[in-house]
């Protein structure tokens, strides 16, 4: 990776190995102690629209911010991890398996207030919403963009204004109706809408965009979901 940063194929190649190797707790730290992060940051941005980069590389990253790799969020997002990935979920638009990995390792990174910030400075809350438009039956992605939302949504007016403004709710909404059978689809949901909620000038929207009547759509389907 470090000798062919221009070659995208075997950046490509690169990533994807990472990405099959770092399912590993041990090579997911040798990753990261080896430079890894930088790396694939510097092959994302180098490749802008090259789905064969960007979807490994969205991949290993999602990993790295797991729940396990908590420490690596801060890494990733001070090295500029934000603005890569929402690169890629906008230069790759069209490919839902770009989609899926940019937005499952965005909602791990969005949980740190920091890096909510910088998610929504670099155009992450209008991305979200425009993917969710653009693949409503995606399962994998709603669930991940829902998850996204209600992390962005956890903490700022602000940015429960702008998510709304940039369509938020009623993507959430559909998201809901769409994908009643989906457990996590209406998990995450539901929390997105609960923290948008905390902006009383949203209440008023998520009602009037029939918010409450998917959450008790919801509510009824998976009633007797223990999960």
């Amino acid at each position: 990776m470090q000798d062919l940063p221009s070659d995208a194929a075997v950046q490509g190649a690169a990533c994807r190995a990472l990405w099959s190797l770092s399912v590993n707790d041990h090579n997911e730290h040798s990753i990261v102690d080896h430079g890894g992060i930088d790396l694939i940051l510097r092959a994302m941005n180098s490749h802008i629209r090259v789905a064969s980069v960007q979807e490994p590389a969205c991949g290993v990253l999602k990993i790295l911010t797991g729940s396990r790799s908590h420490q690596n969020r801060p890494l990733i997002g001070d090295a500029g991890g934000m603005l890569a990935i929402v690169a890629a979920m906008v230069n790759c638009e069209s490919d839902e398996s770009v989609q899926v990995q940019a937005y499952g390792s965005l909602m791990d990174i969005s949980i740190s207030v920091d890096n909510e910030e910088r998610i929504m400075d670099a155009g992450g809350g209008r991305a979200v919403v425009c993917a969710m438009k653009n693949h409503p039956h995606n399962v994998k992605l709603i669930a991940h963009a829902c998850g996204t939302i209600k992390n962005l949504a956890a903490t700022s007016d602000q940015h429960r204004c702008e998510l709304s403004k940039d369509g938020g709710i009623v993507a959430i909404v559909s998201a809901v109706l769409n994908n009643l059978s989906e457990t996590k689809v209406a998990e995450n949901a539901c929390g997105a809408l609960k923290n948008i909620a905390c902006s009383r000038q949203q209440q008023v929207s998520i009602a009037a965009s029939d918010g409450i009547v998917a959450i008790i759509k919801a509510m009824q389907y998976h009633s007797n979901d223990d999960s």
